[in-house]
């Protein structure tokens, strides 16, 4: 009689952990784009793109917590594209907004129209077609794999498309 209630003891609180770590997860996330299979520059053999997220299923919202990109050159040499962004707090300043879920990847986006956040569904409503050629425009899509957690990232702004990030994510304990 003791076994069994220690053991149900075990299996609630295995439970209870598991839930509580469910609800928000933060992601260690690793891409890399190629001169063998995209033209990146002048030198530039290799983009090196690291993002830790912060993802909370509960309530279905993503942030961004640190952002760094190194730029491989021909030689060898390693440079930073741009200084690290990093997020101390949890604001709408670093919030990727929900945008849609099925059954195997949950969707997050931003769109950025004269550095003016907008949500995706507020976008997908504004009249582009009016907008002055010097509006700046950036959208970025998020699409995590619900069961591996790894990230398709894909940037567009108003003269450009990238190509898709495929990140490589592990879930680290904070």
């Amino acid at each position: 009689m003791l076994k069994r209630i220690k053991l149900i003891i075990i299996l609630i609180s295995i439970l209870v952990f598991s839930y509580s770590n469910a609800e928000e997860i933060k992601l260690s996330c690793k891409g890399v784009h190629t001169s063998k299979n995209f033209p990146l520059g002048e030198n530039i053999k290799e983009i090196k793109y690291e993002e830790d997220l912060l993802l909370d299923t509960e309530k279905k919202r993503l942030f961004w917590i640190n952002i760094r990109q190194s730029h491989i050159l021909d030689d060898g040499t390693i440079i930073e594209a741009h200084k690290p962004l990093v997020f101390k707090d949890l604001t709408p300043t670093n919030l990727i907004q929900f945008y849609d879920e099925n059954e195997n990847v949950i969707t997050f986006a931003n769109a950025y129209l004269n550095k003016k956040l907008y949500s995706m569904e507020q976008f997908l409503k504004l009249d582009l077609k009016s907008m002055p050629s010097s509006t700046t425009l950036a959208t970025y899509f998020y699409g995590i794999d619900k069961k591996t957690f790894n990230i398709d990232k894909r940037l567009q702004t108003e003269s450009a498309s990238l190509p898709i990030i495929n990140f490589t994510c592990e879930k680290i304990n904070y």
